[in-house]
């Protein structure tokens, strides 16, 4: 979900950062970008969101989770012209902001932990974000 179009919401954020770890606690909705508090991310909002709206849906006692957590490995690179054609921007720049990011989540409860990892490169005008 961090890899989806939601992401928009924190282009200049990202942006901004240009490289590094971000933390996102899910269930407290805080944010650490390298190991310190930072303004939290839209998308902290968004996975909470998600995250109760599916453990309600299955049957699942929020209290259930002790760590819910998202961890992305970024880094962003400024460069010269679109490089994926398969998107259409409105009001595109000159200049795209291209990102790298690792994603690894976690989902525990007091039996046992859940992992998954996703990897995706993300780009964006700079006027969305650079």
């Amino acid at each position: 979900m961090f890899c989806g179009w939601q992401l928009l919401h924190d282009y200049k954020a990202i942006s901004e950062l240009k490289e590094g770890e971000i933390l996102i606690d899910i269930l407290t909705q805080t944010c650490f970008h390298n190991g310190k508090p930072m303004q939290p991310l839209v998308m902290a909002s968004i996975l909470n969101s998600w995250m109760n709206e599916d453990l309600e849906s299955n049957n699942i006692p929020l209290s259930a989770i002790e760590k819910a957590q998202l961890k992305v490995k970024f880094h962003t690179e400024k460069h010269k012209g679109q490089r994926n054609q398969a998107v259409r921007w409105t009001r595109p720049t000159s200049h795209f902001i291209s990102c790298r990011l690792d994603c690894v989540g976690v989902i525990a409860t007091d039996e046992k932990e859940y992992f998954g990892h996703y990897s995706e490169i993300e780009e964006w005008p700079t006027n969305y974000g650079g």
